[in-house]
Protein backbone atom coordinates (compact mmCIF):
# COMPACT_ATOMS: atom_id res chain seq x y z
CA UNK A 1 0.00 0.00 0.00
CA UNK A 2 1.33 3.90 -0.26
CA UNK A 3 1.99 5.84 2.32
CA UNK A 4 1.70 8.72 0.28
CA UNK A 5 -0.73 11.33 1.96
CA UNK A 6 -3.75 11.39 -0.27
CA UNK A 7 -4.11 15.32 0.84
CA UNK A 8 -0.41 16.09 0.00
CA UNK A 9 0.38 13.97 -3.20
CA UNK A 10 3.83 13.07 -1.26
CA UNK A 11 5.59 11.50 1.94
CA UNK A 12 7.38 13.30 4.63
CA UNK A 13 9.87 10.66 5.74
CA UNK A 14 10.87 12.64 8.38
CA UNK A 15 8.04 11.35 10.10
CA UNK A 16 8.35 7.51 9.70
CA UNK A 17 10.27 5.95 12.58
CA UNK A 18 13.45 3.46 11.68
CA UNK A 19 11.85 0.64 13.60
CA UNK A 20 9.06 0.90 10.99
CA UNK A 21 10.80 -1.27 7.90
CA UNK A 22 13.05 -4.01 8.01
CA UNK A 23 14.22 -3.40 4.40
CA UNK A 24 14.58 -0.40 2.10
CA UNK A 25 14.18 -0.86 -1.47
CA UNK A 26 14.60 2.12 -4.44
CA UNK A 27 13.48 1.41 -7.62
CA UNK A 28 14.46 3.93 -10.17
CA UNK A 29 12.28 4.85 -13.29
CA UNK A 30 9.89 1.93 -14.91
CA UNK A 31 11.32 -0.66 -12.95
CA UNK A 32 8.51 0.62 -10.22
CA UNK A 33 6.09 -0.80 -12.17
CA UNK A 34 7.03 -4.32 -11.36
CA UNK A 35 5.68 -3.61 -7.77
CA UNK A 36 2.05 -2.52 -9.82
CA UNK A 37 2.47 0.97 -7.93
CA UNK A 38 1.54 2.66 -11.25
CA UNK A 39 4.22 4.78 -10.80
CA UNK A 40 6.60 5.49 -13.88
CA UNK A 41 9.01 7.95 -12.01
CA UNK A 42 10.41 5.70 -9.11
CA UNK A 43 9.59 3.57 -6.07
CA UNK A 44 11.24 3.89 -2.55
CA UNK A 45 9.80 0.22 -0.78
CA UNK A 46 9.48 -0.15 2.95
CA UNK A 47 8.95 -4.05 3.70
CA UNK A 48 9.37 -6.28 6.81
CA UNK A 49 10.42 -9.96 7.05
CA UNK A 50 8.28 -12.39 7.95
CA UNK A 51 10.35 -15.43 9.77
CA UNK A 52 8.63 -19.11 10.18
CA UNK A 53 10.89 -19.87 12.81
CA UNK A 54 10.35 -20.22 16.48
CA UNK A 55 11.41 -16.94 17.82
CA UNK A 56 11.08 -14.18 21.09
CA UNK A 57 12.45 -10.97 20.01
CA UNK A 58 12.41 -8.01 21.50
CA UNK A 59 14.68 -4.81 20.41
CA UNK A 60 14.95 -0.86 22.09
CA UNK A 61 15.71 1.86 20.81
CA UNK A 62 16.15 5.45 22.74
CA UNK A 63 17.90 8.43 21.57
CA UNK A 64 18.55 11.93 22.63
CA UNK A 65 19.93 14.25 20.91
CA UNK A 66 19.91 18.55 20.73
CA UNK A 67 17.31 20.77 20.90
CA UNK A 68 16.22 18.74 23.51
CA UNK A 69 14.90 16.10 20.73
CA UNK A 70 13.79 12.65 21.77
CA UNK A 71 13.48 9.42 20.27
CA UNK A 72 11.84 6.04 21.86
CA UNK A 73 10.69 2.70 20.17
CA UNK A 74 10.19 -0.90 20.75
CA UNK A 75 9.68 -4.13 19.01
CA UNK A 76 8.36 -7.30 20.09
CA UNK A 77 8.77 -10.33 17.68
CA UNK A 78 7.19 -13.66 18.23
CA UNK A 79 6.69 -16.71 16.03
CA UNK A 80 6.80 -20.25 15.21
CA UNK A 81 7.03 -22.05 12.51
CA UNK A 82 2.87 -21.08 11.04
CA UNK A 83 2.24 -17.68 12.97
CA UNK A 84 4.33 -14.94 13.22
CA UNK A 85 3.64 -11.16 15.32
CA UNK A 86 5.08 -8.28 15.33
CA UNK A 87 4.56 -5.46 17.66
CA UNK A 88 6.21 -1.57 17.59
CA UNK A 89 5.53 1.62 19.88
CA UNK A 90 7.21 4.55 18.98
CA UNK A 91 7.83 7.91 20.31
CA UNK A 92 9.27 11.22 19.25
CA UNK A 93 9.84 14.64 20.29
CA UNK A 94 11.75 18.16 20.10
CA UNK A 95 11.12 21.55 21.05
CA UNK A 96 13.40 22.44 18.10
CA UNK A 97 14.50 25.40 19.49
CA UNK A 98 17.79 26.48 17.50
CA UNK A 99 19.22 30.09 16.79
CA UNK A 100 20.25 31.14 13.96
CA UNK A 101 21.27 34.40 12.26
CA UNK A 102 18.57 36.08 10.35
CA UNK A 103 19.43 38.03 7.37
CA UNK A 104 15.84 38.52 6.35
CA UNK A 105 15.40 41.49 8.70
CA UNK A 106 18.44 43.60 9.28
CA UNK A 107 18.54 47.23 11.37
CA UNK A 108 21.40 49.71 9.94
CA UNK A 109 24.03 51.30 12.42
CA UNK A 110 25.13 55.02 12.08
CA UNK A 111 27.83 53.69 9.53
CA UNK A 112 25.01 51.88 7.50
CA UNK A 113 26.16 48.58 8.29
CA UNK A 114 23.37 46.05 8.43
CA UNK A 115 23.03 44.38 11.59
CA UNK A 116 21.48 40.85 11.84
CA UNK A 117 19.84 39.48 14.64
CA UNK A 118 20.18 36.21 16.35
CA UNK A 119 16.58 35.08 16.60
CA UNK A 120 15.56 31.43 18.27
CA UNK A 121 13.44 29.49 16.30
CA UNK A 122 10.35 29.28 18.34
CA UNK A 123 6.62 27.34 17.72
CA UNK A 124 8.39 24.91 16.08
CA UNK A 125 8.13 21.76 18.58
CA UNK A 126 6.41 18.39 17.19
CA UNK A 127 5.76 15.37 18.53
CA UNK A 128 4.37 12.35 16.75
CA UNK A 129 3.75 8.53 17.99
CA UNK A 130 2.18 5.48 17.05
CA UNK A 131 2.45 1.63 16.44
CA UNK A 132 2.16 -1.20 13.97
CA UNK A 133 0.81 -4.53 13.92
CA UNK A 134 1.65 -7.62 11.93
CA UNK A 135 0.16 -11.13 12.39
CA UNK A 136 1.12 -14.00 9.52
CA UNK A 137 -0.26 -17.72 9.40
CA UNK A 138 0.40 -19.79 6.75
CA UNK A 139 -0.06 -23.63 6.09
CA UNK A 140 0.71 -25.49 2.70
CA UNK A 141 0.25 -23.46 -0.24
CA UNK A 142 -1.08 -20.72 1.64
CA UNK A 143 0.18 -17.26 3.41
CA UNK A 144 -2.13 -14.77 5.18
CA UNK A 145 -1.02 -11.19 6.35
CA UNK A 146 -2.77 -8.16 8.31
CA UNK A 147 -0.88 -5.33 8.75
CA UNK A 148 -2.43 -1.61 10.59
CA UNK A 149 0.17 0.90 11.32
CA UNK A 150 -1.69 4.42 13.20
CA UNK A 151 0.39 7.29 13.75
CA UNK A 152 -0.65 11.12 15.66
CA UNK A 153 1.70 14.05 14.68
CA UNK A 154 1.43 17.21 16.24
CA UNK A 155 3.58 20.22 15.80
CA UNK A 156 4.16 23.75 15.42
CA UNK A 157 4.70 25.69 12.58
CA UNK A 158 7.31 28.24 12.63
CA UNK A 159 6.61 31.86 11.11
CA UNK A 160 8.35 33.07 8.05
CA UNK A 161 11.79 34.56 8.75
CA UNK A 162 10.30 38.33 7.63
CA UNK A 163 7.78 37.97 10.61
CA UNK A 164 8.35 40.84 12.67
CA UNK A 165 5.15 41.14 14.29
CA UNK A 166 3.72 40.06 17.85
CA UNK A 167 5.70 37.49 19.63
CA UNK A 168 1.92 35.75 20.92
CA UNK A 169 0.43 36.55 17.20
CA UNK A 170 0.47 34.10 13.94
CA UNK A 171 0.23 30.77 16.69
CA UNK A 172 0.16 27.99 13.34
CA UNK A 173 -0.03 24.55 14.30
CA UNK A 174 -0.85 21.64 12.54
CA UNK A 175 -1.94 17.85 13.59
CA UNK A 176 -2.34 15.02 11.68
CA UNK A 177 -3.60 11.05 12.40
CA UNK A 178 -3.53 8.24 9.76
CA UNK A 179 -4.63 5.31 9.95
CA UNK A 180 -3.64 1.99 7.01
CA UNK A 181 -4.20 -1.37 7.23
CA UNK A 182 -4.07 -3.82 4.75
CA UNK A 183 -4.93 -7.70 4.07
CA UNK A 184 -3.17 -9.77 1.91
CA UNK A 185 -3.42 -13.45 0.62
CA UNK A 186 -1.11 -15.75 -0.94
CA UNK A 187 -0.79 -18.67 -2.88
CA UNK A 188 2.48 -20.17 -3.88
CA UNK A 189 3.10 -23.43 -5.73
CA UNK A 190 5.99 -24.57 -6.97
CA UNK A 191 5.38 -23.01 -10.49
CA UNK A 192 2.61 -20.06 -9.73
CA UNK A 193 1.97 -17.56 -7.29
CA UNK A 194 -0.96 -15.68 -6.60
CA UNK A 195 -1.08 -12.84 -4.33
CA UNK A 196 -4.10 -10.62 -3.57
CA UNK A 197 -4.21 -7.35 -1.29
CA UNK A 198 -6.95 -5.53 -0.40
CA UNK A 199 -6.60 -2.27 2.06
CA UNK A 200 -7.84 1.05 3.96
CA UNK A 201 -6.32 4.50 4.26
CA UNK A 202 -7.75 7.10 6.48
CA UNK A 203 -6.26 10.45 6.89
CA UNK A 204 -6.63 13.60 8.99
CA UNK A 205 -5.51 17.19 9.20
CA UNK A 206 -6.16 20.13 11.77
CA UNK A 207 -4.60 23.49 11.16
CA UNK A 208 -5.46 26.13 13.65
CA UNK A 209 -3.82 29.84 13.43
CA UNK A 210 -4.18 31.63 17.18
CA UNK A 211 -3.49 34.66 18.30
CA UNK A 212 -3.14 36.33 21.89
CA UNK A 213 -5.85 38.55 23.20
CA UNK A 214 -5.12 40.66 26.44
CA UNK A 215 -7.90 39.31 28.76
CA UNK A 216 -9.28 36.07 26.88
CA UNK A 217 -5.90 34.07 26.31
CA UNK A 218 -5.35 32.58 22.40
CA UNK A 219 -8.33 32.71 20.48
CA UNK A 220 -8.52 30.99 16.97
CA UNK A 221 -8.79 32.78 14.01
CA UNK A 222 -8.02 30.49 11.35
CA UNK A 223 -9.68 26.62 11.62
CA UNK A 224 -9.34 24.46 8.83
CA UNK A 225 -10.12 20.71 9.02
CA UNK A 226 -9.50 17.41 6.06
CA UNK A 227 -10.38 14.12 6.16
CA UNK A 228 -9.52 11.92 3.35
CA UNK A 229 -10.61 8.09 3.33
CA UNK A 230 -9.91 5.27 0.79
CA UNK A 231 -9.71 1.82 -0.02
CA UNK A 232 -7.55 -0.09 -2.66
CA UNK A 233 -7.39 -3.88 -4.12
CA UNK A 234 -4.36 -5.56 -6.50
CA UNK A 235 -4.20 -8.83 -7.75
CA UNK A 236 -0.97 -10.71 -9.42
CA UNK A 237 0.01 -13.16 -10.61
CA UNK A 238 3.00 -15.25 -11.92
CA UNK A 239 3.68 -18.87 -13.40
CA UNK A 240 6.97 -20.25 -14.65
CA UNK A 241 6.64 -20.95 -18.22
CA UNK A 242 10.16 -22.27 -18.35
CA UNK A 243 13.73 -21.95 -16.91
CA UNK A 244 13.99 -18.32 -18.75
CA UNK A 245 10.18 -17.54 -19.53
CA UNK A 246 7.86 -16.11 -16.63
CA UNK A 247 4.03 -14.78 -16.99
CA UNK A 248 3.65 -11.68 -14.88
CA UNK A 249 -0.46 -10.43 -14.68
CA UNK A 250 -1.24 -7.33 -12.49
CA UNK A 251 -4.56 -5.78 -12.13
Amino acid sequence: MSIRSPMLGQVDFSLIPVLLSDDISLFQGGASLEKGSGSLGGLIALTNRIHWQDTLKIKGLSGYGSFQTFNEGLTVDYGTQKFHSRTLAYYTYSKNNFKFKNKNIADIDSLGNYIYPIVENNNADYRFYGGAQTLAYRHKHWQIRVDEWFQKVDRSIPRVNTYEGDDYANMSRQDDATNRLVLQAIRQTDRSKWHWSIGHSYESMNYTVRNFISGKGYESVRYSQSESSSFYGKMSYRYHLSKNTTLKVNT
